[in-house]
């Protein structure tokens, strides 16, 4: 339920200002049958095993870390006080309608909407019987069922007590007509949001310790327990991430000058977040499944989004064309070129070390690599190799075990960004009018070049980039090599 209430006041004859409020909520999310399959206590087994954890969960209600049924996904809701301000300006500071300077900043709330929950709890017990196992002695496919542990379904831990997520936005811009037909923008946006969603694909693991404030897992791998052996893998909601963003963007229009009309836009920003995993653990192709929910200092980093410099360009020009009266001026008008300009820095992504370095004993490790001190990881010679390694192997290496055990290595969340992206799209169009037939009639003939120039666009290695061999090899590529297409229209 929401509704808000909203106002432009007119302060003076050269400012407006613009005034809102909105509020909005949701009800405590509940499933018919009282079946929200949650752990009671996350990372707290107590003092012995669950009984009858499985089939029969439901029996298990008075013990910490065991599966009990919930009807009532939260207890507390965090939306019942989201009231949302926002004010925004506009100012002609010369008073001839030439210039604007616009800015404004609101708060909006980001609601645990059904996004949020459903893929996860759809995925584990009660609603999906799932398993993980891993270290398969050799021969046991296909049958696999004798080596799975049916007393540890995959399940869910929901955060009952979550805070209120919201956004904070702003920006500021100026606006200028330079000419009747040409305008240019400059501006700011910002934005700050807090409490929200993390989630990952398992964060049922060994705990480490905390040696000197570093977290240290045991030396001996496999020496303690996971966090709740009474479960399988565990996809959690916590409500504690963050992210920034900052950006400037810039735009020049021109309209119906000559017969040309264009316009290009350029960005530059960063973001960085907590980790981008709000009901998945992976919603892009560079995303990390699990991070390790509770180093927050490891999960921080670049957005997996993020694109520090982008620019679109597109322009449209009318060919001129004599002014005859014989049949020759079907062939000589109605032409037209355009063409779509797009380049952009690479993306992040992330190198992992294989296996289980730190003992993690979950179905989804992680681990860093330690980046050399002084080498330079991008190898900017890479179009020129046979077999293109964008990366310098010897920059990265296993995180060395300290005498009180393995630790994260230093090479952490998309510490690395991609190869950058150029692409010409380009068009010759024949209108050729018909009047006899009727004013609108046209018969288009089209001829389209996709990424003319048939620059090569390497995919940034997000195949997670694991330690070997094959570290930092380029594969694939994000953009098709050149494409011509011909078409024809009738339009009228």
């Amino acid at each position: 339920m929401g509704g808000y209430i909203q106002d432009d006041w007119r302060a003076r004859s050269n400012v407006t200002l613009n005034l809102g409020l909105r509020y909005e909520m949701l009800t405590n999310p509940t499933e018919a049958h009282n079946g929200f399959g949650l752990l009671n206590s996350f990372y707290a087994s107590g003092s012995g095993p669950c009984p009858n954890v499985f089939p029969n969960a439901f029996t298990a209600t008075s013990i910490p870390g065991c599966t009990v049924p919930v009807n009532s996904m939260w207890t507390t809701n965090p939306t019942t006080r989201n009231f949302d301000p926002r004010i925004g300006f506009s100012w002609d500071p010369f008073h001839n309608g030439k210039t604007a300077v616009r800015g404004g900043f609101g708060i909006f709330d980001v609601l645990p909407l059904p996004y949020v929950y459903t893929i996860g709890d759809s995925l584990t017990y009660p609603f999906s019987l799932s398993f993980s196992q891993g270290n398969l002695p050799a021969g046991s496919f296909p049958n696999v069922l004798p080596f799975i542990n049916p007393t540890a379904p995959g399940t869910r831990w929901v955060d009952p007590n979550p805070k209120r997520s919201y956004s904070m936005n702003w920006n500021l811009n100026i606006q200028r007509q330079i000419t009747s037909n040409v305008t240019a923008q400059i501006g700011y946006v910002g934005s700050h949001t807090v409490h929200e969603a993390f989630t990952t694909d398992d964060s049922n693991q060994v705990i480490p310790n905390v040696v000197n404030g570093v977290y240290t897992w045991p030396l001996v791998a496999g020496s303690r327990p996971i966090a709740d052996p009474n479960s399988g893998f565990i996809r959690p909601i916590f409500f504690d991430g963050s992210s920034r963003y900052d950006g400037l963007q810039a735009q020049l229009q021109v309209r119906s000058m000559h017969g040309f009309q264009g316009q290009a836009s350029y960005t530059y920003s960063r973001c960085f977040s907590d980790g981008d995993g709000a009901n998945l653990g992976d919603p892009f192709q560079n995303s990390i499944t699990s991070l390790i929910y509770f180093d927050k200092a490891s999960r921080h980093g670049p957005c997996d989004f993020d694109l520090r410099q982008n620019l679109v360009a597109n322009f449209l020009y009318n060919v001129p064309g004599p002014k005859l009266d014989s049949a020759l001026r079907y062939f000589a008008t109605g032409w037209q070129v355009g063409g779509i300009v797009t380049a952009s820095t690479g993306v992040p992504f992330t190198i992992i070390t294989g296996g289980d370095p730190l003992g993690q004993n979950s179905s989804d490790q992680i681990d860093f690599p330690n980046r050399v001190s002084g080498c330079s990881p991008v190898n900017n010679s890479f179009k020129s190799l046979a077999a293109p390694f964008y990366l310098n192997q010897g920059c990265f290496v296993v995180a060395p075990v300290t005498a009180a055990g393995p630790v994260l290595g230093n090479n952490g969340r998309n510490q690395l960004y991609g190869p950058g992206l150029v692409d010409f799209d380009f068009s010759i169009i024949k209108n050729t009018y018909v009047p006899r037939i009727s004013e609108s009639f046209n018969v288009q003939l089209r001829f389209e070049f996709f990424n003319l120039f048939n620059h090569t666009n390497f995919q940034a290695p997000t195949d997670f980039n694991t330690l070997g061999s094959s570290l930092g090899l380029l594969d694939s590529t994000t953009t098709t090599s050149r494409q011509i297409q011909l078409g024809a229209k009738i339009i009228w």
